[in-house]
């Protein structure tokens, strides 16, 4: 029966040649629209069926943030529909929960319940955040970027904001910055000045802690401590000059007086370094309907801009660019065709 149909079907193109060129036509017609409207991409698109809740709470033992966030989180969720797997972690300051969906569940509905679920919960401590709900999003690497010279680390990480900003208002999607350190006030105390002034590493920390409301002044331990602050005071000029403590004399007793303070860098934020000097590095993702070549072209068009505009000094490389690996396949698919 089979190679009956197939004989009938050789058939009838063998007997109206016009019909077989009509479809060969068709076909290549589709062929060249889709090509034109295709979107050309390193990897095929696939979803992502996760949502996060994240809920900060300024200077929470992670115990406390367990106990009062991760666990009223984690019982209110549990039971949403289409949640396949629920994950909570606590760490010192903040808690996340992570929500795992069974494949292919409507993830703008699994948002809105997710939200809908979390603004009903009312025993959140008063100090905590406001919970910040966010579905997990795809993206792709379309190049890199890294900026280096002989520049100050401040002065470097000002350009790449720069230099971000500029691409995004360009249309790229999400530009990753790595290598840009948290800004931080180092105060570098020394307890044999504080002894001199009745003073203990506590009492500074506590201090400073009071000026920077929206942070805690961090753990305190025996010896020269370095406390962070990145509160109201957003520069070490400004700490400086705190008041700690009025003598009887009428004398005032100001931070600089029992301590270093100066302008830093976290240490707990990664480093780049570019032919052994501090770099930059910038991240370029494309969103999933993004199409890459579209992307590479605008880096490339503002790569020449900004070699042009950028002050001596600033060494500024492309590299990892994707779009050559993507032309060299369509190339092929082309040749092949």
């Amino acid at each position: 029966m089979r190679n009956d149909g197939l004989k009938r079907v050789i058939g009838f193109f063998a007997n109206h040649s016009t019909a077989s060129n009509l479809i060969l036509i068709l076909m290549v017609t589709c062929g060249l629209v889709t090509s034109s409207i295709i979107n050309r991409q390193f990897f095929p698109d696939f979803g992502l069926d996760y949502i996060t809740v994240s809920v900060d709470w300024p200077g929470a033992s992670a115990t406390d943030v367990d106990d009062n966030i991760s666990r009223v989180l984690d019982s209110e969720l549990r039971f949403i529909a289409g949640v396949k797997k629920i994950t909570s972690s606590a760490y010192e300051g903040f808690a996340v929960t992570t929500l795992e969906f069974k494949t292919n569940y409507d993830m703008k509905l699994a948002l809105s319940e997710v939200e809908s679920a979390v603004s009903q919960i009312l025993t959140f401590p008063q100090e905590s955040e406001k919970p910040v709900v966010k579905k997990l999003t795809r993206y792709e690497t379309v190049s890199k970027i890294v900026l280096s010279g002989n520049l100050s680390e401040r002065s470097l990480k000002s350009y790449a904001k720069i230099i971000r900003d500029r691409l995004i208002a360009k249309g790229v999607d999400r530009v990753g910055v790595v290598g840009a350190r948290s800004e931080e006030i180092l105060v570098n105390v020394d307890p044999s000045i504080l002894r001199k002034f009745d003073f203990t590493v506590a009492d500074i920390a506590e201090l400073i802690g009071d000026r920077a409301i929206d942070l805690p002044a961090g753990e305190i331990a025996g010896g020269y401590k370095q406390v962070r602050s990145v509160g109201l005071e957003r520069e070490a000029q400004g700490l400086k000059k705190m008041e700690i403590r009025s003598l009887p004399s009428g004398k005032k007793i100001v931070l600089e007086d029992v301590a270093d303070v100066v302008d830093g860098f976290s240490d707990e934020d990664p480093n780049v370094y570019r032919n052994g000097s501090i770099a930059i590095e910038l991240d370029i993702q494309r969103f999933a309907d993004t199409d890459a070549l579209d992307i590479s072209e605008v880096i490339k068009s503002e790569m020449a801009i900004l070699r042009s505009e950028l002050p001596q000094g600033i060494i500024i490389e492309q590299y990892d660019v994707r779009a050559n690996s993507i032309k060299e396949r369509i190339s092929l698919l082309i040749t092949n065709g």
